[in-house]
């Protein structure tokens, strides 16, 4: 079951570097179309917001599970272990909280989408919806990934998956 939650972690951050690609991709176009053609790229602005939104959904997924998050310890570093376990406990669970709260949201406008058939409307319009079906199971998984740490840390065991979570071959074929 670990094997396959952190293949799940591993293609939201996939998916999040593919839309990072997009979104550079994109730019250098709109800039050279600009530059040589003294046109910009249409719907450029359209694409890079749409992907955009999806690359930090799926990367917050990540930072999740590295809890690479920013973190001001100058006061709480002098508590007590005791204090520092509570603290670490309310604040996952109030990031398990607001992160279901947002996918809720997202979820409220990608079945919105989705039902009207939303595209953008440029030169060259393409549906919006999947985009932000994506968007939506980013924050899904970010918040499974958030309830997952508190629940570990109520446990009293480690939220670490076994093994490390990376990309190589030999992990994926495990």
């Amino acid at each position: 079951m670990s094997k396959f939650y952190g293949n799940i972690l591993w293609v939201a951050l996939s998916i999040s570097g593919l839309c990072m690609f997009l979104i550079l991709s994109i730019s250098t176009a709109d800039v050279l179309t600009y530059l040589l053609f003294d046109t910009p790229f249409s719907g450029s602005n359209e694409i890079v917001e749409i992907a955009l939104a999806v690359c930090i959904a799926m990367a917050i997924v990540y930072a999740h599970y590295e809890k690479t998050h920013v973190k001001v310890d100058i006061v709480s570093e002098k508590f007590p272990n005791k204090i520092q376990y509570l603290a670490e406990i309310a604040a996952l669970f109030l990031g398990a909280v607001c992160t279901a709260l947002l996918a809720y949201g997202a979820w409220e406008l990608a079945i919105t989408s989705v039902l009207e058939q939303e595209a953008a409307i440029t030169l060259h319009s393409f549906p919006i919806y999947p985009w932000k079906i994506l968007f939506a199971i980013g924050f899904t998984i970010a918040a499974l990934e958030v309830t997952r740490q508190f629940i570990m840390a109520c446990l009293g065991r480690p939220y670490r998956l076994h093994g490390r979570l990376d990309n190589s071959s030999q992990s994926m074929k495990d």
